[in-house]
């Protein structure tokens, strides 16, 4: 009996550190000085282990995309955007996922990346989609 009292006191105590939080990104992907249609972007959450998809979307025709993501969690929400496009190769064959890290500063609300211009490298690009 003591042991079920434990675990429901547990219980109340994890549910309350966790934390919802959600964020909303906005941007124009381009390439060559043109905008990108039907690039696909994910909206990411860093995980200890693995990271979690939040959300996925493709760019309009016009290169524009604003994807939105809610969480909750233990801790605070750390997104991450992952696009994938052909502008530059890192493999014959593949495609190129560009991370960007999305500032903490912007949780609960929107991040305006403007123009995200795939010609510039980033920090964390790996070859995916390999044929």
């Amino acid at each position: 009996m003591k042991l079920l009292v434990f675990a429901s006191l547990l219980c109340l105590v994890v549910a309350e550190w966790e934390t919802s939080s959600n964020i909303t990104v906005t941007g124009t992907v381009v390439c060559q000085s043109r905008r990108q249609p039907g690039i696909r972007i994910d909206l990411m959450s860093t995980g200890v282990i693995t990271n979690d998809l939040l959300n996925s979307t493709t760019s309009t025709p016009q290169g524009d995309f604003t994807i939105f993501g809610h969480k909750k969690e233990f801790g605070e929400l750390e997104p991450l955007l992952y696009i994938y496009h052909n502008c530059r190769t890192i493999r014959q064959g593949c495609q190129t996922r560009s991370v960007y890290p999305v500032p903490q500063s912007d949780l609960l609300g929107v991040y305006d990346m403007t123009f995200v211009i795939l010609d510039v490298v980033t920090a964390d690009e790996t070859a995916v989609n390999c044929q």
